[in-house]
């Protein structure tokens, strides 16, 4: 209640963070180093389980497949997938 009063938005509990490789910005429990980083690419990925999204990243990173953000949302306490998917949709970041 208190965040929501001050307009601030909650990501997780429960999740894995975000991760932008293009700016190679790794908010999250993964170490940037602790596996082969994913190339930079277009595929984003909205992914609910904090595990699950660390194994995409280190398959993904493993079979050179270009990645440009994973999001993990957990338990989706105020940012659920359709607000991250808008995002995503709107993202001037370049391909």
């Amino acid at each position: 209640m208190i965040a929501k009063d001050a307009g601030i938005r909650i990501w997780g509990p429960n999740c894995m963070g975000i991760v932008n490789v293009h700016q190679q910005h790794f908010f999250t429990f993964m170490h940037r180093h602790s596996c082969r980083r994913p190339a930079s690419g277009r595929i984003s990925l909205i992914v609910q389980s904090g595990m699950m999204s660390a194994i995409f990243l280190v398959e993904l990173g493993r079979r050179g497949i270009g990645v440009a953000k994973a999001c993990s949302i957990g338990n989706r306490a105020d940012v659920d997938e359709c607000d991250v998917f808008e995002y995503l949709l709107e993202d001037p970041t370049p391909m």
